[in-house]
């Protein structure tokens, strides 16, 4: 993603050759992708019908695709919203990489409708925004509760939305209820800071992470500074054990 980013960079002699040769790439890559989620759809919408292990392959290498690209370049145009937020509600627990990824693409797809939102010539609506954001908000929410992954990418997305639009930045404005504070509060206290006796490098990044995006919550005022409270004690408490 970042090497194709450099590539297509302005003013390079082969931009022009490289921005062909990448819009091919994304006109491929989305019709494999409904593609397959057709194909997987219409089989599990049938009991009498397994999916193979082959297309599950190729829809989730697909998806993961997306997911890889979209923080970098802009595939709003190709519609996708609708069906990713669709498996962003999938429960079932061998589809939980498939749910971080579809979050992580609606993430991604929604900060691409910011950006362009106040440029000339904008086809972006605030009204729609703000009523993705909204959606998205709640589907993080839901998510939350899952465990594992999912939590973890819709935990960060959700701390991602509300830091943007918290305070009603972008002309736009996600409210914050207590509910909502208890949630990010609870997952903080379960999840971040659980004691558990061993923990590998990789779950410890994440905490990091997922904290870090709690507390930007706080540095920025979007939610009140009593919220880091608890933090602090936990902090403290595991420091003397």
């Amino acid at each position: 993603s970042r090497a194709l980013e450099q590539l297509c960079t302005p003013g390079l002699s082969i931009q022009a050759r490289c921005e062909t040769a990448k819009a091919h790439m994304f006109d491929a890559l989305a019709t494999k992708y409904r593609e397959s989620l057709d194909d997987l759809s219409s089989r599990l919408s049938n009991a009498n019908d397994q999916s193979s292990q082959g297309e599950i392959e190729i829809f989730t290498s697909s998806l993961a695709l997306l997911a890889a690209l979209f923080p970098r370049h802009d595939l709003t145009s190709y519609n996708l919203w609708a069906s990713l937020l669709e498996i962003c509600r999938w429960r079932e627990e061998d589809e939980a990489h498939l749910v971080t990824l579809a979050i992580s693409s609606c993430h991604s797809s929604l900060l691409w409708q910011l950006t362009k939102k106040d440029k000339p010539r904008s086809r972006q609506r605030p009204g729609e925004i703000q009523g993705r954001a909204e959606v998205l908000v709640e589907v993080c929410k839901e998510a939350i509760h899952f465990g594992g992954e999912i939590t973890v990418q819709a935990f960060n997305s959700l701390c991602h939305l509300l830091l943007l639009l918290g305070q009603g930045a972008e002309g736009l404005h996600l409210p914050i209820d207590q509910p909502l504070m208890d949630l990010l509060i609870a997952v903080v206290e379960d999840v971040v800071l659980g004691e558990d006796l061993e923990v590998d490098e990789t779950v410890l990044k994440e905490r990091r992470q997922m904290l870090a995006a709690f507390c930007n919550l706080i540095s920025n005022n979007v939610l009140p500074v009593k919220c880091f409270a608890f933090v602090l004690r936990r902090l403290l408490s595991q420091q003397e054990n």
